[in-house]
């Protein structure tokens, strides 16, 4: 049995890259950042270093979901006019990159806003997961999620579940405030950089995969014998 109570592993390599929705300017999308980490002296701060990341919100929005009289899902929202122009690109964006869907039978309704950002990394033991951000909120709760992003480089989407179908969930994003937070197993070296050639066709072999097939471990048996060996 492994006697240790911390991890301390050296540093994996991890590149994040921006796909954007519609054509949207990479710049309108705020950096990656580390979340701060403190050195007073603990042992347990020390082995959180470099695990857990941020990115704030590119608009001041107010969102609100719900169920209508027929029972049709649907959203409203409002957003900050001194920030983010009224213009079509602004609003083509935000109905590309927002849904609201109700699943029936589980009688759950939940929001999704499509995210750009996507790691790269070669550490096959490297496992990241979303964490519930400090949003003001009414009526729902963050939904977690977690990938191994070295065979499946994909989007992690900000998702919001509903706690009453029956009553209006609100959410409000704020360019100061995180939309995403991701937690590591493992301590990264996190850098921005241009998707490569490589990098783009092995996105492709899975790129919407989930709208096609179901068991995804059967199906990326196949997929993981056509990854480089080497992506950085």
């Amino acid at each position: 049995m492994n006697g240790n109570i911390f991890n301390y592993f050296n540093k994996s390599e991890v590149k994040y890259i921006i796909t954007p929705e519609n054509n949207t300017s990479k710049g309108f999308y705020p950096n990656i950042n580390y979340y701060p980490s403190d050195n007073i002296g603990c042992p347990a701060v020390a082995s959180g270093k470099n695990k857990i990341l941020y990115v704030n919100a590119p608009y001041n929005i107010d969102i609100e979901f719900g169920l209508n009289e027929e029972g049709v899902a649907y959203y409203n929202y409002e957003f900050d006019v001194n920030i983010n122009p009224t213009t079509d690109y602004m609003h083509n964006l935000i109905n590309k990159t927002f849904s609201v869907i109700y699943d029936k039978d589980l009688k759950q309704l939940h929001l999704q806003i499509l995210q750009p950002y996507q790691f790269v990394t070669d550490d096959n033991e490297l496992e990241v997961t979303t964490l519930p951000t400090p949003i003001e909120t009414s009526n729902g709760h963050y939904v977690i999620g977690s990938i191994k992003p070295a065979n499946w480089i994909r989007n992690l989407n900000f998702a919001f579940m509903s706690n009453n179908i029956k009553k209006i969930t609100k959410v409000s994003l704020r360019i100061d405030k995180p939309i995403m937070m991701y937690s590591f197993n493992k301590p990264i070296d996190l850098q921005y950089t241009e998707p490569t050639d490589k990098i783009l066709k092995y996105i492709n072999q899975s790129n919407g995969i989930v709208n096609y097939r179901k068991k995804l471990p059967n199906v990326y048996k196949n997929i993981v014998t056509r990854r480089p060996k080497k992506l950085l």
